[in-house]
């Protein structure tokens, strides 16, 4: 295009392209109005089924050392999943290949004109209110009406994890690594019998990763 030449403009009736900057406020938008959702789910169902997300939580017993080892240990939890994290990013496998490729064209560009604390926030949300769900209320409420202590709780942790893949199934390999990641937090619940574990481990977790993939996809939208 000469300097005389007018911009390309949209052809009649063709939408005009969505910036990234509007298209992750959207996405952050959205997230969080499905998170909170899921707490409400969370909630609904524990008040009908009588076990509370919040049970084994241990800011409900306002013991501030408690929740501050809970939130120590969740801390810590988050580096092996950097790890795993690093591993599907520079694995050359057929699956990681195309999980990366779907991250790549299909999830990342949702979200690379967010800002660091719009990516927290849905971080949180998400540790907050999945955590709520599926452990705090399904392996909670699994393990207790499953035979045998042990065998309940894995079985329980099981269950919980593959419904935890299904609930992000975007591909069979988005799946797997996702139930790998539920049977994670799963056991991190049931060693440390505290949801703040879990729910600080998958905040700092996704957090690291939608950060991370941002910055890499684009120019990080704080340094602007």
């Amino acid at each position: 295009m000469t300097a005389d030449e007018p911009p390309n403009e949209p052809e009649i009736g063709q939408a005009r392209p969505i910036s990234p900057r509007r298209q992750a406020e959207n996405f952050v938008r959205s997230v969080i109005i499905m998170e909170g959702a899921i707490l409400v789910v969370a909630i609904v169902l524990g008040w009908i089924f009588g076990v509370s997300p919040w049970q084994s939580a241990s800011w409900t017993a306002k013991d501030p050392v408690a929740a501050g080892w809970a939130v120590g240990i969740g801390v810590v939890a988050t580096l092996p999943l950097i790890a795993f994290f690093f591993f599907l990013r520079f694995d050359k496998s057929v699956a990681s290949v195309e999980l990366q490729r779907l991250m790549e064209t299909q999830i990342v560009p949702q979200f690379s004109g967010a800002t660091l604390l719009e990516l927290g926030a849905v971080a949180f949300a998400a540790g907050l209110c999945e955590e709520a769900l599926f452990r705090g209320f399904l392996q909670s409420g699994l393990t207790q009406i499953l035979p045998d202590p042990l065998g309940g709780a894995a079985t329980a942790i099981l269950i919980v994890s593959i419904l935890f893949g299904l609930a992000h199934f975007l591909s069979p390999e988005y799946a797997a690594a996702a139930t790998t990641m539920g049977c994670y937090f799963g056991l991190l619940f049931y060693w440390t019998d505290d949801l703040i574990t879990p729910i600080t481990t998958h905040f700092l977790y996704d957090w690291f990763a939608l950060v991370y993939m941002r910055n890499e996809a684009a120019p990080s939208p704080d340094d602007e």
